[in-house]
């Protein structure tokens, strides 16, 4: 996340976006259950909202709205990914197993953006469990 932060600080240059959306994705695919550096979805939400939260306010509402589109995108490109995958699945070559696990992967993708909704508009709450007794 260190490395994410200091890629912010360096918006809106070109390398600093790209640098930031690299590190963004693999964190995001981090949370599915066969990643070798698995993070459970609740630590995502958490770390990505301290991240938006982190934009220097000397830059106000933009950069933090600027991150924002970019967490969206990158959502956005890592759930085609999946979808690809899903619709290649259906091949007479994949197993139960594969779609099953492109299923998971895509719910948990679902937990962190709801999650990351969450957050946005209930910064107390920290984690899916909490959600569920509100």
């Amino acid at each position: 996340m260190k490395e994410a932060k200091r890629h912010i600080t360096n918006f809106p240059h070109t390398n600093a976006i790209h640098a930031f959306t690299t590190i963004l994705t693999t964190l995001i695919q981090s949370i599915f259950e066969y990643s070798p550096n698995h993070i459970p979805v609740d630590s995502l939400v958490s770390r990505i909202s301290e991240l938006v939260q982190s934009a220097p306010s000397s830059s106000g509402q933009t950069l933090r709205s600027d991150i924002i589109c970019i967490i969206v995108d990158v959502i956005w490109t890592v759930d085609a990914g999946l979808e690809d995958v899903r619709l290649a699945s259906k091949s007479l070559f994949s197993t139960e197993v594969d779609k099953a696990k492109v299923e998971g992967d895509r719910r948990r993708l679902a937990d962190l953006v709801i999650g990351l909704l969450v957050s946005e508009q209930r910064p107390k709450l920290t984690s899916m469990d909490q959600l569920v007794s509100v």
